[in-house]
């Protein structure tokens, strides 16, 4: 019995030793770690926040990232229809010196959270450029009589808020980033930022220049497209394009409006349907099938690199009007 209490006690004092060596090394460790631990940068750079990823583009050709960090809102995949800030968002938007907004539903409906949470952020409305105009449909012309099911067009009732989708317009947005940029971080920090935004400005003229001169070769009656949700409007407003959108102020088609789009899609001998990369792709093939169309195209709205995606959408809509 001796013998196992001697036996236990030692094997105690064993592991208080080990434990203790354990504590010793986790403590001596422990800047060690810290200092190969990057810190993080909002401690260190005033934080911008975007509504979504397009103008985070833009603002990164603004600015450096040495100097500020850029935050967007709504993150790849998700939609800025249907989205909802997450605590963690709210949190580093607590946090943020400004913040560049489209105006998007969930932003109307946060606003005044955001001002109460953050109240010296500076908030910049970039839609704040004139009247950026109605955009034409052609469901909404043959809908001009109303929906017997009570189906609104998408723009009766409020504005259409993909307005990046045009680059005249995304142009007029520019200038109203740049100010508010520098009005924000001083221009002494932001260098060279007007050389930047004249380089981004000639891009976008460029850009639009460019896409004019390729949809002119068609005929109007040839510049119909068939969307499933309604994204490009103020592209196909640019272009004297008309947009032809299923879904109507968030919803689906009702039998009258899908008997109409039945008739407009034959009418126009369209052979595909654009369909968001945010949206769900079994839904958009059930409404493809009703409409006999045999190609659906993936687009995204949301894409980092602005120039490259309007090139690849321009080049997808020609490519529709070529196939008839």
């Amino acid at each position: 019995m001796m013998k196992m209490t001697k036996m236990m006690n030692k094997i105690t004092c064993m592991r208080w030793k080990a434990f203790t060596c354990v504590v010793l090394l986790e403590l001596l460790l422990v800047p060690v770690v810290s200092a190969l631990v990057p810190a993080t940068t909002t401690a260190s750079k005033k934080i911008i926040f975007v509504s979504i990823i397009p103008l985070k583009y833009f603002v990164d050709r603004i600015i450096s990232a040495k100097e500020v960090e850029v935050i967007t809102m709504v993150e790849p995949g998700q939609g800025p229809e249907t989205y909802t800030p997450t605590p963690e968002k709210m949190q580093q938007l607590s946090q943020a010196s400004l913040y560049l907004h489209l105006g998007l539903p969930f932003e109307r409906v946060m606003m005044e959270r955001i001002k109460k949470i953050n109240p010296q952020l500076k908030i910049v409305d970039v839609r704040n450029m004139g009247n950026v105009g109605d955009i034409e449909d052609e469901h909404k012309d043959e809908h001009k009589d109303g929906h017997k099911d009570g189906h609104k067009d998408e723009h009766e009732d409020e504005d259409d808020p993909h307005i990046w989708s045009s680059p005249r317009l995304m142009g007029k947005i520019l200038p109203i980033i740049g100010v508010s940029i520098q009005n924000t971080l001083g221009k002494n920090v932001v260098n060279n930022s007007q050389q930047k935004l004249n380089n981004l400005q000639r891009e976008l003229n460029n850009l639009d220049q460019e896409i004019s001169k390729l949809f002119a070769a068609f005929r109007s009656l040839q510049k119909k497209f068939l969307v499933f949700h309604p994204a490009w409007g103020y592209f196909a407003k640019d272009y004297q394009l008309q947009q032809i959108s299923i879904e109507r102020h968030g919803k689906s088609p009702g039998p009258r409006d899908l008997e109409q789009l039945a008739v407009l899609v034959r009418k126009n001998n369209i052979k595909t349907l654009f369909v968001t990369k945010q949206q769900i792709r079994k839904q958009a093939e059930t409404w493809a099938k009703s409409l006999n169309i045999k190609k659906i195209v993936e687009l995204d709205p949301l894409a980092y690199d602005y120039f490259e995606n309007t090139r690849k959408i321009t080049a997808a809509i020609l490519s529709s009007f070529r196939e008839r």
